[in-house]
């Protein structure tokens, strides 16, 4: 895998189709505009065997982007992509975005989440990206004090007005 301080290039969004679908396609929307890839199944799938392809998109994209909305807490493909992606060793190259905290399953809790709408989508991405491009990590959910972080991902994150620090 590359280097994370050059940030990503490719992220594999997971969300619950029903509730997530809109929100989703505004997250790959704005990764776009910002050079980098982002994968969302109903917008970018070719015919053929669901599970093998998502697994693929898993093990190539850079990061992961957990999107929980209402519908996640029941949703059986991304319990599996979850699990794919904690078997590929993915896990630390992830962050959650969410329309609500209570909508976050428990084994995705310790990432740094951040807060989101169809309204708010540019803004939560290009925190986001600029936290990936700076190296600092967002797994697990640290402080500065308790994260190693680099003095631009420090310079960055006192740059950023983000409500949802941890």
């Amino acid at each position: 895998m590359k280097d994370p301080s050059v940030g990503p290039e490719r992220v594999f969004i997971s969300y619950e189709t029903a509730t997530g679908l809109d929100l989703a396609t505004a997250i790959r929307h704005e990764l776009d505009k910002l050079g980098i890839r982002g994968w969302v199944w109903a917008i970018d799938h070719p015919s053929g065997y669901v599970f093998a392809e998502i697994a693929n998109r898993i093990m190539e994209a850079d990061y992961i982007c957990w999107l929980c909305t209402e519908g996640t807490p029941a949703s059986n493909g991304q319990k599996w992509e979850i699990e794919n992606a904690f078997g590929q060793n993915k896990a630390e190259r992830s962050w959650v975005m969410t329309t609500a905290r209570r909508y976050v399953p428990v084994v995705l809790s310790g990432y740094f989440a951040f807060d989101v709408s169809l309204s708010t989508a540019d803004v939560a991405v290009g925190d986001w990206v600029a936290r990936a491009r700076a190296g600092f990590p967002t797994w697990p959910a640290l402080s500065n004090e308790q994260a190693s972080i680099t003095p631009e991902a420090s310079r960055v994150l006192e740059a950023l007005p983000l409500s949802n620090t941890p």
